[in-house]
């Protein structure tokens, strides 16, 4: 009796639809200078327009480098040079349920248009931001630690506290992060040009 109501139980989940969760896909559309892609499998290779990037892919874009990514929901990341970022995320079938971006130097630009189940994260080595239906930018610099994220459209989290629109939240290592006014410094971070700028000092 045992194996017959365990091979009916089997039926019946087969019957039943599997949700579809796969890897987020990006693209890259624009690559100026000198830009390389990792996966989890691969080593540091030549990254080109058109390549696509799936969770767990890694960027690095070296001095006066520039790379943009497009997500499917027409999200933007433009990372500037001597940067380093990994991204990750999932979705079921055209919804986007998971979607995280990693910076572990340097800095990007983002426009991340707003899903209804999804905030889309970003993180650098010592603060996170939840983010929905925003524009602005992340920098971390490995000399001294610092984390900077700026908000010039929206509104986002970042460590637990709140930021507005012209509004920049910075972090010095284990210290406690401040919110302040944005300078004009604290902007270009956010600057969603496509044309390389000088590299952050």
């Amino acid at each position: 009796l045992s194996p017959v109501v365990v091979a009916s139980a089997e039926a019946s989940m087969a019957l039943v639809p599997q949700q579809d969760t796969r890897d987020i896909q990006a693209v890259l559309v624009k690559v100026v200078r000198d830009v390389k892609k990792k996966s989890m499998t691969t080593g540091w290779q030549k990254a080109i327009p058109a390549d696509r990037l799936r969770s767990g892919y890694q960027l690095r874009t070296d001095d006066k480098s520039l790379a943009m990514i497009v997500f499917p929901d027409q999200s933007k990341l433009i990372v500037r040079a001597k940067s380093i970022v990994e991204i990750k995320g999932q979705k079921e079938g055209k919804q986007i349920v998971d979607r995280s971006v990693h910076v572990e130097r340097g800095r990007l630009a983002f426009n991340v248009k707003k899903q209804e189940r999804e905030q889309f994260r970003f993180s650098s080595p010592i603060s996170v931001a939840s983010i929905r239906g925003t524009e602005g930018g992340v920098d971390h610099s490995v000399v001294d630690t610092t984390s900077t994220f700026v908000c010039t459209h929206g509104s986002f989290d970042v460590d637990g506290l709140p930021l507005n629109a012209g509004q920049t939240y910075q972090r010095h290592g284990s210290e406690q992060g401040m919110v302040r006014n944005s300078t004009p410094s604290d902007n270009n971070i956010a600057n969603q040009s496509e044309q390389v700028e000088e590299e952050p000092g």
